[in-house]
């Protein structure tokens, strides 16, 4: 269904693993309107 577009995910943030206690925090408020993504990358 997604590769017809039928569901189309609601992304409301990203954030970097070093970050992850503000999204956290922001999670927690209940004004988020969609997905929080924790952004995952080894450098």
């Amino acid at each position: 269904m997604s590769e017809r577009g039928e569901i189309k995910p609601k992304i409301d943030s990203e954030y970097s693993l070093d970050k992850i206690q503000d999204a956290y925090r922001y999670v927690e408020k209940e004004s988020k309107f969609g997905s929080v993504i924790i952004k995952v990358v080894n450098n």
